[in-house]
């Protein structure tokens, strides 16, 4: 999806009103007004505003942040919080989150609809399919066509896609998740959802929604983390694990000698 910029009340604005007619709502994610440095005017703002990083604490049962150790002000450090604000029917298709971190999720206002699959892979799905291991996109050109040619967004994936996941509970009725494949349910304000390495995991924001968002590392998935960074930035994933290792957060990695 292409990235666009614009200002607060011109996007509530938008979202209050003009989201109904939009086949592929926006979904705002910023990173850059929960920054500490902040923007704007004096230290610690966005835009004159005090930095809302300093207005919330991650919740007491997620502590740990390897990543961390990069530092905050090192530029080469992932993106890994966010303040999201959802039109009604705007939100993220299936998809797994990056470098094998795992998430929580707070949210403020409004409703949001979550489905999360189990690590296993349904059956119906392991002959092929596009997407995130089978999990989404697709559809016939009718479909797309009634989706305004939104295919891969989270409404479209929930419309079209979605179904062949669920099974009629009774003739006729709505259906019931395959249990255990899936998991699907909805989060209510003030409640935290949390998404564990790997797991692919699709949102759609049932009316319009505010919520923040954490991707972390911890001790259960440092180790897959770290392979995952090596992958993508050798240099950093070298930097990071020594600093892990100087806090005692792993192991020191033994390199394999030989006799002469």
């Amino acid at each position: 999806a292409e990235e666009v910029t614009l200002p607060l009340s011109t996007y509530l604005s938008y979202a209050r009103r003009d989201s109904d007619g939009d086949d592929c709502p926006l979904y705002a994610f910023d990173e850059w007004i929960l920054d500490d440095e902040g923007e704007g005017e004096g230290e610690g703002s966005v835009g004159g505003l005090p930095s809302l990083s300093a207005a919330y604490t991650a919740p007491r049962c997620f502590p740990h942040d390897f990543m961390s150790l990069m530092g905050d002000e090192d530029d080469d450090r992932p993106p890994y919080r966010w303040l999201l604000i959802g039109a009604e029917r705007s939100g993220t298709a299936p998809h797994v989150d990056p470098a094998a971190t795992a998430a929580w999720n707070t949210l403020v206002s409004g409703r949001k609809r979550w489905i999360a699959f189990l690590p296993s892979p349904p059956p119906s799905m392991e002959e092929g399919g596009s997407g995130v291991g089978g999990y989404g996109g697709g559809g016939d050109d009718d479909d797309d066509d009634a989706d305004g040619g939104c295919e891969g967004s989270a409404v479209h994936w929930l419309r079209n896609v979605y179904p062949s996941f669920v099974v009629p509970s009774v003739p006729g009725g709505e259906g019931t998740a395959r249990a255990p494949l899936l998991l699907d349910f909805v989060q209510l304000p003030g409640e935290t959802v949390y998404v564990p390495p790997g797991w692919v995991h699709a949102a759609v924001n049932l009316e319009l929604s505010v919520a923040v968002t954490h991707n972390f590392v911890g001790p259960r998935n440092v180790r897959d983390s770290l392979e995952a960074m090596r992958g993508h930035d050798p240099g950093m994933a070298k930097l990071w694990r020594e600093r892990l290792e100087r806090e005692g957060l792993i192991e020191r990695e033994r390199i394999p000698t030989r006799d002469c």
